[in-house]
């Protein structure tokens, strides 16, 4: 199955539109080739049929009256249905979802991505049970996750549909830096399985210092392309404000 990542995806998708739209408009010869109508027409039906084409080839099944109604609203400059928040939440649950499935297929099949797989969880492993041993380090319940406090805080805890708002740095365990933000907002249920977790033991002006293996983390579909299967990683985390 010839799974792609959505994000890229859609935005090649949204290039090639755009490049057609340009090409019909400065394109010479009939009329109605250079007609606004028959230009959005020809245009949207492009973007449907490929729309279409990559998520049935991605095996996602889609409401097309929701589909339809959400490219309508986005043209006519409406209020979507959903926050931006509540969208972007699905659409990062989706592409991990997708990022699993394929990578499950490349371990069936690729035995190069399997040795990957297989080398990448001792390694893991063994960096759990290092920060483990670290000073003050607790494990939260029997999950595997590993924390340090770094400083408390005495504010409420998030709930699922819960709005979070932190300051946040995320590394591999060999200490590479693969994501930060500050301020950033996200809906809890969006993130990752043991961030969910994590957050809602945490209280606003909590700061943790968390190891998630790779199974609460990114797991077998890791994230391209700077985290690789079953890599476990490092999150400093400060949780600013509950929404």
């Amino acid at each position: 199955m010839n799974r792609r990542n959505i994000g890229i995806g859609m935005i090649a998708l949204a290039a090639g539109a755009l490049s057609a739209s340009s090409l019909l408009a400065r394109q010479g010869g009939a009329e109605g080739m250079r007609d606004p109508a028959d230009i959005g027409y020809s245009v949207g039906w492009d973007m449907a049929t490929q729309a279409m084409a990559g998520l049935q080839a991605d095996g996602i099944e889609v409401d097309r009256d929701a589909l339809a109604r959400g490219f309508a609203a986005a043209l006519a400059g409406e209020q979507p249905e959903l926050s931006e928040l509540e969208m972007q939440a699905v659409l990062r649950n989706l592409e991990r979802e997708v990022a699993a499935a394929v990578a499950a297929e490349r371990m069936a099949s690729d035995p190069v991505f399997r040795a990957l797989a297989q080398e990448n969880t001792r390694r893991s492993n063994e960096y759990l049970e290092r920060f483990a041993a670290g000073r003050g380090t607790q494990t939260l319940g029997g999950s595997g996750v590993h924390y340090r406090v770094i400083r408390s805080g005495d504010g409420p805890s998030p709930t699922p549909g819960s709005t979070i708002v932190v300051n946040y740095e995320i590394e591999t365990m060999m200490g590479v830096q693969i994501g930060e933000g500050e301020g950033a907002e996200a809906l809890l249920d969006g993130l990752i399985e043991g961030g969910r977790a994590v957050m809602q033991q945490m209280k606003v002006g909590d700061r943790w210092l968390i190891a998630l293996p790779p199974e609460l983390a990114y797991g077998l579909g890791g994230r391209a392309p700077d985290l690789g299967p079953n890599e476990a990683v490092t999150i400093d985390v400060e949780l600013v404000d509950v929404r």
